[in-house]
């Protein structure tokens, strides 16, 4: 074993953690959610969806638990182990012991920007019936959806909030093959499911922070309707994991809280309250 002092000690973890950070440079993607886009009664985007037939879509069971993940108000949704021993299916609390399905979209947003669009990988945290009712409905008409573009419009507040799908006239030069291309390349590695939900693991964490953490499988790489946002902070604190791809190094804090940045709206709405948020991780 060769023995060596401590700055050469030093030296060796300076050289791991840059050799780990050029690893990891070409895997780190941003990741937006709709709630970016679609943050007030008004906003519309155009889409691309990755999804050319029904076997695409995928559902992930589990319960919504309340009140107990830091900064919580609305509820996470946990995913469920799927056998007799999961927790929260034995919960005495008849609230977490019912399973919810739900759909974690996966999408490209067109976003406007100066030299153009600029393509936004984005998750959607919808109901089981978003899939099973809207999207079914939409290859009905266009069996593959990954050749069309469809603009989301969101109309209300609230419980009121509504979004309505239609298709974009792709015959119009305003949405050309160049500009509005079909390129999923973004969306690669991403899990929607992963990224929008908690494990098991992570609510009895949540439930036991002085405990030695539990280790589990690392991401594969985060917000959904208003009504249930998770806070930034809430998410750059689930995936900033020493294996994730994702970290919040290098971002700056502000008051204690990451910086965000604004991004345009699809299709500009008079408004007072500013622009929407994009957070890169």
């Amino acid at each position: 074993m060769a023995t060596f002092n401590f700055d050469e000690y030093q030296k060796q973890q300076a050289a791991r953690k840059a050799a780990s950070q050029n690893a990891n440079q070409g895997e780190r993607k941003p990741v937006h959610f709709m709630s970016e886009f679609l943050s007030k009664d008004g906003d519309q985007v155009v889409v691309r969806f990755p999804y050319s037939t029904l076997s695409d879509l995928s559902f992930e069971t589990g319960h919504k638990v309340v009140g107990v993940f830091p900064g919580d108000k609305f509820g996470k949704f946990v995913r469920c182990t799927g056998d007799d021993k999961c927790p929260l299916c034995n919960s005495q609390n008849a609230d977490q012991k019912k399973k919810i399905t739900r759909f974690f979209a996966k999408m490209v947003v067109y976003n406007p920007v100066a030299s153009g669009v600029e393509l936004c990988a984005t998750v959607w945290d919808r109901p089981a019936m978003f899939a099973d009712s809207d999207l079914k409905s939409l290859m009905t008409e266009y069996p593959d959806l990954t050749k069309y573009l469809f603009k989301i419009t969101r109309t209300g507040n609230g419980k009121d909030t509504k979004y309505a799908i239609l298709p974009v006239n792709m015959q119009s030069p305003v949405y050309s093959n160049d500009v509005y291309k079909k390129d999923f390349s973004c969306l690669e590695g991403i899990d929607a499911t992963r990224i929008l939900s908690k494990t098991v693991e992570q609510y009895q964490q949540a439930l036991n922070p002085t405990a030695e953490k539990v280790e589990t499988a690392p991401v594969q790489e985060a917000e959904s309707t208003p009504a249930k946002t998770e806070s930034v902070a809430d998410v750059m604190a689930q995936y900033n994991t020493p294996n994730s791809p994702f970290t919040t190094e290098g971002v700056e804090m502000v008051n204690g809280e990451p910086e965000v940045k604004v991004v345009p709206q699809v299709q500009p709405v008079e408004t007072t309250s500013g622009g929407t948020k994009r957070y890169k991780f």
